[in-house]
C-alpha cells in the first residue's frame, strides 16, 4: 500500500510504516494541531461556578462513598463476627453431639457386654439346675427302686413272720395237747 492510498484511506496505522521518512511524509500533509492557550477562567463564568459545584458534589459522593464504604465495612465485619460466632457455636454443638454419641455408644456397649455375660451366667445356672435336678430324680428313682425292693423283703419278711408265728402257734398248741 502506497502513501497515497494511506491517505484516501485515512487509515495512520504506525505498523504499516516501514521507516520514520514515510511517517514524516505522511504527517506533513495534516494540516497543524490548534494550539490551546492556558487560561485561568474567569471565576464569574457560569461554566467555572458550575465546574466549581460538580467539584463540590464530587467532593461529597466521594465522603459519601467513603461513609458507605467504612458503614460496609462496620457491617461486614459484624457479620463475619456473627458467621464466625455460629460457625463456632455449630462446631461446639457437633462435638458435643459426637461426644453424647460416644457415650450412648459406649453405654450401649457396656449394656450388651453385662447383658450377654448375665445371660451366660443364667444359662450356667439353669444348666447347672438341671444337671441337679437331672441328679435329684435318678437319686429318687434309685430311692424308689431300693425302697420297693425293701418293701418286698420287708413284706416276704412279714410274710415269714406271719408263718413262724402260726407254726409257733400251731407248735405251741400242740405241746399244750
Amino acid at each position: 500500500m502506497t502513501s497515497g492510498e494511506r491517505r484516501k484511506s485515512n487509515k495512520l496505522d504506525p505498523l504499516e510504516f516501514g521507516t520514520c521518512n514515510e511517517v514524516a511524509e505522511e504527517v506533513k500533509d495534516m494540516p497543524p494541531m490548534p494550539r490551546l492557550k492556558a487560561t485561568l477562567p474567569d471565576q464569574g463564568d457560569p461554566m467555572f461556578q458550575r465546574i466549581e459545584i460538580l467539584e463540590s458534589e464530587l467532593s461529597l459522593l466521594r465522603k459519601r462513598q467513603d461513609v458507605l464504604e467504612q458503614k460496609h465495612q462496620d457491617v461486614e465485619a459484624v457479620r463475619r463476627g456473627q458467621l464466625d460466632c455460629l460457625s463456632e457455636r455449630i462446631y461446639e454443638a457437633e462435638k458435643m453431639q459426637r461426644q453424647v454419641q460416644e457415650r450412648t455408644d459406649d453405654a450401649i456397649e457396656k449394656a450388651r457386654a453385662a447383658f450377654q455375660k448375665t445371660a451366660s451366667d443364667m444359662e450356667h445356672e439353669r444348666i447347672n439346675l438341671m444337671s441337679v435336678i437331672t441328679q435329684v430324680n435318678q437319686n429318687f428313682e434309685h430311692l424308689s427302686r431300693e425302697m420297693a425292693g425293701v418293701s418286698d423283703i420287708v413284706g416276704r419278711t412279714q410274710q415269714d413272720l406271719i408263718h413262724l408265728q402260726q407254726d409257733v402257734a400251731e407248735r405251741s398248741e400242740i405241746d399244750v395237747t
